[in-house]
C-alpha cells in the first residue's frame, strides 16, 4: 500500500530576502522625516562657523589679500558642518558609506571630504579673485582730499598734542603742487577751517579746540552740502578722510547714516574712516564701505601720520561677504555674486552627503535652494544699507541648514558580504 509522505508543516521562520552583490550596502527601513536634530546641530554649526569668520576676517583681510581670505572662511563653514554630518551620519549607521559607489569605504569618503575642503578653499579664492576684478576699468586716483577731523572734547585726552592736524602734512607729501586740498573740523558744529586750494598755496598750522559732542551725521552732511552747493569743488575723484575717537552723537543707529552716505555715493565721493581708541566701528565701517573708502583702526596718537596716510592711499577691496560701494557696473557685480554664492554653498551643503552617507538628492536639491535664496538676500538687503555682518549670519544659517530624511532604526544599512541571489 501506497503512503502519502507526510506533510511538512510551514516553517515561521519567513525566509531571507536576496542579498545585493558583494560589498554593496542598501537601505533597510526609512521613515520619510525630515531629520529635525540633524537640522539644529548643523544651524548651530552654521552659527559657530560665523563667529569663528567675525574673529578671523578682519586681521587677516587687512593682513593678506581677500582671496585666500574667503576661501578660509568656506572652509571653516564646511570643515564645522562635516563633524556635525558625520556624527549623525554615526549614529544612523550610515557613516562611512561612499555615495558614488554604494559601497562600505571609509578610507574613500576621508578622502572625497579632504579632496571636498580643497575644491571649497579654490572656489572660494577664484570667485573672490573675480569679483574683486574692477570690470569695469581702473578707479581713479583721488582728485583731492577733504580732512574732516573730530575736535570734540574727548580728544583732549586722546590727542592732547593735537597730531591730528599735524598729520595733514605728512598725507600730502609725494603729491604735486597742484593737488587740492581742504580741511574740516567738527564737533557740535562743522566748521570749514581751509578752504580747497592748491598745495602750493601752502599748509596752514592748524590747532583746534578740542570742545564739544561727536556730531559725524552733521560733519558728512555739511561736507556734501557744501559739495552740492558748489562751495568746492574737487575734480572728479574727491576723497574725504574723516577721523574720530569715539560715537557718534547724533546718530542711533545705521539706517539714519544711509540718507547722507548715498548722496556720496551718488556724487562719487569716497570716504575713509580712522578710528582713534574706543569708536563705534560699526558705524565707522559702514561708512567707509558703502562709499568705497577703507576704514583705518589705531590704538594711539601716535599712529595717526600713518593711518591717515593710508587711509587717503589705500584702495577698498571689494568681496563676496561685503556691503558692495558705490553704483558702477553694479548690475554685472549683484550677478556674479548671486551666481558666485549659490555655487559655493551648493557645492559645501551637498559634501554634506558625502558625510552624512546618504540623502544624497535631498540635501544637494535643498542645497542649491538655500544657497540661491542666501545669496540673493545678501545682495537685496546690503544693497539697502542692512549691515552685512547680519546678511553673512544669514546666508550662513541658510546654507548650514541640513535637510536629511530621519530613520525609523538606529542602523539603516547593512553591509552584505554575499553574492546576490536569485
Amino acid at each position: 500500500m501506497n503512503r502519502r509522505p507526510p506533510r511538512r508543516r510551514p516553517s515561521s521562520t519567513p525566509r531571507r530576502p536576496p542579498a545585493p552583490p558583494s560589498g554593496r550596502v542598501t537601505p533597510r527601513r526609512d521613515s520619510g522625516e525630515i531629520n529635525i536634530p540633524l537640522i539644529l546641530a548643523t544651524i548651530a554649526a552654521g552659527a559657530a562657523a560665523w563667529l569663528v569668520g567675525m574673529l578671523l576676517y578682519p586681521p587677516l583681510s587687512g593682513g593678506i589679500s581677500r582671496p585666500p581670505v574667503i576661501g578660509g572662511v568656506f572652509v571653516v563653514l564646511y570643515i564645522l558642518l562635516a563633524v556635525v554630518a558625520a556624527v549623525f551620519g554615526n549614529a544612523a549607521g550610515s557613516w562611512g558609506t561612499n555615495i558614488l559607489t554604494h559601497t562600505k569605504d571609509t578610507g574613500s569618503v576621508l578622502l572625497l571630504l579632504c579632496a571636498g575642503a580643497v575644491v571649497t578653499f579654490g572656489l572660494g579664492a577664484l570667485f573672490q579673485w573675480i569679483y574683486g576684478l574692477d570690470l569695469g576699468g581702473e578707479p581713479a586716483a583721488p582728485t583731492s582730499y577733504i580732512f574732516v577731523i573730530d575736535d570734540s572734547g574727548s580728544m583732549e585726552t586722546s590727542d592732547h598734542q593735537q597730531e591730528r592736524y599735524a598729520a595733514i602734512p605728512s598725507v600730502l607729501e609725494g603729491q604735486s603742487g597742484d593737488f587740492p586740498y581742504m580741511v574740516y573740523s567738527f564737533a557740535d558744529n562743522t566748521v570749514l577751517l581751509k578752504e580747497m586750494a592748491p598745495i602750493s598755496d601752502g599748509i596752514p598750522n592748524i590747532r583746534g579746540n578740542s570742545n564739544g559732542q561727536t556730531e559725524i551725521n552733521g560733519a558728512l552732511n555739511r561736507v556734501i552740502d557744501d559739495y552740492t552747493d558748489g562751495v568746492w569743488e574737487g575734480g572728479g575723484a574727491p576723497k574725504v578722510i574723516l577721523l574720530t575717537d569715539g560715537g557718534a552723537t547724533d546718530i542711533e543707529s545705521l539706517s539714519q547714516i544711509k540718507p547722507v552716505l548715498d548722496r556720496f555715493i551718488k556724487a562719487g565721493i569716497s570716504v575713509s574712516t580712522v578710528g582713534l581708541g574706543m569708536v563705534n566701528e560699526s558705524l565707522l565701517q559702514e561708512i567707509a564701505g558703502r562709499t568705497g573708502g577703507v576704514y583705518i583702526d589705531i590704538a594711539g596718537a601716535s599712529e595717526l601720520s600713518s593711518a591717515m596716510a593710508s587711509a587717503a592711499t589705500r584702495r577698498v577691496d571689494r568681496d563676496l561677504l561685503s556691503a558692495r560701494a558705490g553704483t558702477r557696473m553694479t548690475v554685472l557685480y549683484g550677478i556674479l555674486r548671486v551666481v558666485f554664492l549659490t555655487i559655493l554653498g551648493t557645492a559645501v551643503g551637498s559634501l554634506m552627503a558625502v558625510a552624512y552617507g546618504r540623502s544624497c538628492e535631498l540635501i544637494m536639491i535643498s542645497s542649491a535652494v538655500k544657497s540661491f535664496l542666501g545669496a540673493f538676500l545678501m545682495e537685496i538687503f546690503t544693497a539697502a544699507g542692512v549691515p552685512a555682518k547680519l546678511m553673512w549670519l544669514i546666508l550662513w544659517l541658510l546654507i548650514a541648514l541640513t535637510l536629511a530624511e530621519k530613520t525609523t532604526q538606529r542602523q539603516i544599512y547593512r553591509l552584505h558580504t554575499s553574492s546576490r541571489h536569485e
